[in-house]
């Protein structure tokens, strides 16, 4: 190598590489020059010469051999591999053998958690997509997954950041779509496979379960069926809400503005299973068939049968002005709920440049409840049947034409919801006129709607990083509600007929680059009972790629979101009985406005095992729907009133360090979330503040092919409302520490969760120790005896006191719970 430096040694002004003869050329003007040459092995030669002329310069260097000590290369094992945009992670440097299922390996990957819903989040964001060798897996239904495929059968997990799918024309651009594969041994492929798992024991208690399964080139095919009363949820609130609107997430481009959801206030839960007997039936079946490269089909379909029995004594406080009212409410309740969804998602690809996408969804549910209320002398039996389907369907097609992607988009959805409530007293309630002292009332309520969609977005690549896309959007959503009580006057029939046009121009820049833009605009023409209203909805975003691992994201949109035809009200409703739901003042084209602001920092180092991610978002709302109180003496008037704004922060911090030299890793998650909003109590406004604040560490051990692992952790969060007008505050905090040892020896396999949970409230405090240890041994391959404990010093619990929090009023009860259990059984691998 030749250098040439100017006269003081201070700038670089030209180089060279010799070829293998020694020959070289430096281009440089006239003056006084310092040249280095250096080669491996020799010394560097150093000399200053003046240049007045083109000529020849020959270096001749001297060998400078060096005896060296002994050198040792020792290689690294990496927590994780990244290609692109897919990170794969080390199961054998990340997994100890302690783990049982799915979610306890995801639990300690880098990034990765399993939330309070049973979903997976990948960098505090839930992913969109569970595979199972490539292939889907009962869509959002992430719990089946995690809690019903063994760890054994695992041979890989990976992360796919702008995953593309089957439905994706090929160099489409990036889908900003997370989805985590799942790959599954070879020994676990091919044959039909499954295990049975029998168990029972203390005050009856028992619990039945079975996975059956097939695993092979083209077909996947997975069975899963549980019966138990020990308090496990297999189905969640959140999967009966995803059956109601997540298809739409199918939709490319869905610009509809009534889908826009708002944060209410946080309900303040003690997190406890608390009723005093539940019993859940639960079936369903996954099936995924990929017969060729141009078709594949997904369907699932789950039925669910779930019997709740509660028991609480209430105190509630109602705020009003200028007394509270206070209410002692005895309250016993058994619900029994019924759910079906049935699946399927076909898609046919013409050839690489043109593909066919059908999806369809139908979910009914039955629910039907009977409530005993009782306070002072009065007393109210209710009973509520809810009979509600949803049906979605969707039709795409995409075609690429050289430079173009053209993707349309035909999306409708029919909801329905049908309710019949039964009141029966011994007195009058809610100031209702009553015939012959005959103190009931049987209310119908039917609420429906039906909405249409066509969705087109034509793309074109200008440069080799840049694109452009226009799109236009059309629906039609038309709403009814109708209420009738049939004993009384109070009757309604309202209707929202809307009808949206939205069209957008988009910029963007999303291939791997250092900077990545998106920027643009929709213009909304909305019409909404003959009121036509325009709204301007832009948004923009950046994104800075450090590295493979290493980016920031900030964005900003503006959302919409419309009244639904049960706020638009002529008379009031009953909702239970002490409270009446009215309009005041909602119209059909009230709309809110949101503004959201994000911001997500992410970087992962692979050397020293260090994975950070924190960021959060800012929302402010603009004339949205709150709620105005009038309050009587023993009954409450919530009427829908237009508010002025809110504002909402959710922040998140997670911190995952992996040590090298010694076998542990520390999690660290913090959660923020902090909303403000005004609500109106008797016609006088009522601002509302209320924040959760949650910490949590965990250590967790790693020992290899050693006796026993253990998770050490410490929780904390709290809670905190206040009226800021009416002045009420409540706060309530859990502390809980954990101890968990994982035992390992021969065929025995041993958990113990220990914990101990500080409870506060601004009016009580408990602490509770959880004892729940769970034995399996192995008399074989394929036979497991088990025990399982939880809660085992708090068998006899039957009740816990909690506070809730609500807008207008808030309470203090004593509720009924399961308790702990005892059971044993076994298990049966085939």
């Amino acid at each position: 190598t030749i250098s040439a430096y100017n006269e003081n040694e201070t700038k670089l002004v030209s180089y060279a590489i010799s070829d293998a003869s020694g020959k070289y050329s430096l281009e440089i003007g006239n003056g006084t020059y310092t040249f280095l040459v250096s080669h491996l092995g020799y010394k560097t030669f150093s000399i200053k010469k003046k240049i007045l002329k083109d000529e020849i310069m020959d270096f001749k260097l001297i060998e400078d051999a060096t005896s060296l000590d002994e050198i040792i290369v020792k290689a690294k094992s990496l927590d994780a591999t990244i290609q692109n945009d897919t990170i794969r992670y080390n199961l054998k440097q990340l997994a100890t053998g302690n783990e049982e299922n799915l979610k306890d390996l995801i639990n300690k990957l880098p990034g990765l958690e399993i939330d309070e819903n049973g979903k997976i989040k990948a960098h505090g964001k839930k992913i969109d997509k569970l595979l199972i060798d490539g292939k889907e897996f009962f869509g959002d239904q992430h719990q089946l997954a995690t809690e019903n495929i063994n760890s054994e059968m695992i041979n890989g997990i990976s992360l796919i950041e702008n995953y593309n799918d089957f439905s994706d024309i090929y160099n489409q651009n990036k889908s900003e779509k997370t989805a985590l594969n799942i790959e599954i041994g070879d020994n676990y492929r091919g044959n039909i496979k499954g295990n049975v798992a029998v168990g029972g024991g203390y005050e009856k208690r028992y619990e039945l379960n079975s996975n059956l399964y097939s695993f092979r080139k083209n077909t996947n095919f997975f069975f899963i069926a549980n019966s138990n009363n020990i308090g496990k949820q297999t189905f969640t609130f959140e999967d009966y809400i995803s059956f109601q609107g997540g298809i739409q997430k199918l939709l490319e481009g869905n610009l509809n503005s009534s889908n826009v959801s708002n944060k209410d206030l946080p309900s303040y839960l003690f997190p406890n299973d608390n009723v005093k007997s539940k019993d859940e039936q639960f079936s369903a079946l996954n099936f995924s068939f990929n017969p060729s490269n141009n078709f594949r089909l997904n369907s699932y379909i789950i039925f669910d049968r779930t019997n709740v029995n509660k028991k609480h004594l209430a105190t509630q406080t109602y705020v009003a002005n200028p007394q509270n009212i206070i209410l002692n409410i005895d309250n016993t309740k058994d619900n029994t709920f019924l759910v079906h969804n049935s699946f399927i998602n076909a898609i046919y690809k013409l050839n690489d440049k043109s593909i066919f996408e059908y999806t369809f969804s139908f979910s009914p549910q039955k629910n039907d409840q009977t409530s005993i209320d009782k306070f002072d002398l009065r007393s109210f039996d209710t009973t509520t049947g809810n009979n509600n389907y949803s049906l979605n369907q969707a039709l795409s097609y995409k075609q690429k034409i050289n430079n173009y992607h053209l993707t349309s988009t035909f999306y409708h959805r029919v909801k329905s919801k049908n309710e019949e409530l039964n009141i029966f007293s011994n007195s009058n309630f809610l100031g209702l006129t009553f015939q012959d002292d005959d103190y009931s009332v049987f209310q119908d309520i039917i609420n429906l709607n039906n909405n249409f969609e066509l969705n087109t977005s034509l793309s074109k690549k200008l440069r080799k990083n840049s694109f452009i896309q226009i799109k236009y959007s059309i629906s039609k959503n038309v709403g009814s509600f109708k209420s009738d009580i049939y004993n009384n006057s109070l009757a309604n029939n309202t209707k929202l007929d809307v009808l949206e046009s939205l069209g957008g121009l988009h910029l963007y820049n999303n291939k791997k680059a250092f900077i990545n833009y998106n920027v643009g605009s929709n213009f909304s023409s909305l019409k909404s009972n003959g009121l036509e209203k325009y709204s301007f909805l832009p948004f923009a975003g950046i994104k800075l790629n450090f590295k493979k691992s290493h980016s920031l994201n900030i964005s900003y949109k503006r959302t919409l979101k419309l009244p639904q035809a049960t706020n638009i009200l002529e008379e009031s409703y009953i909702l239970n009985f002490n409270t009446l739901i009215n309009n005041e003042n909602i119209v059909a084209n009230a709309i809110a406005k949101y503004d959201n602001f994000n911001l997500n920092y992410y970087i992962y180092d692979l050397f020293s095992g260090t994975l950070l991610i924190f960021g959060g978002n800012l929302i402010f709302g603009k004339d949205i729907t709150a709620i105005n109180t009038l309050n009587f003496t023993d009954y409450i008037i919530n009427n829908y009133f237009l508010g002025d704004k809110d504002k909402s922060i959710n922040a998140h911090l997670l911190f995952d360090k992996r040590f090298s030299k010694i076998p542990f890793s520390i999690r660290l998650k913090n959660t923020f979330f902090h909303i403000e909003k005004n609500n109106f109590i008797n016609g006088y406004k009522n601002k509302l503040s209320s924040n959760s604040l949650s910490h949590n560490i965990k250590i967790t051990s790693n020992f290899k092919k050693s006796l026993y692992n253990f998770e050490l952790g410490y929780k904390r969060k709290q809670d905190n409302i206040e009226s800021k007008d009416i002045n009420v505050k409540n706060r309530v905090i859990l502390n809980t520490s954990y101890f968990n040892l994982l035992v390992n020896y021969n065929k025995l396999n041993l958990t113990i969760n220990n914990s101990i949970e500080f409870y506060t409230s601004s009016t009580t405090n408990q602490k509770f120790f959880n004892l729940s240890p769970i034995l399996n041994l192995k008399t074989n391959n394929k036979l497991t005896f088990y025990i399982k404990g939880n809660d085992l010093l708090n068998m006899n619990k039957n009740f816990i006191i909690q506070n809730n929090i609500y807008e207008n009023y808030f309470e203090e009860k004593t509720v009924s719970v399961l308790g702990g259990f005892i059971i044993t059984g076994l298990k049966y691998k085939f």
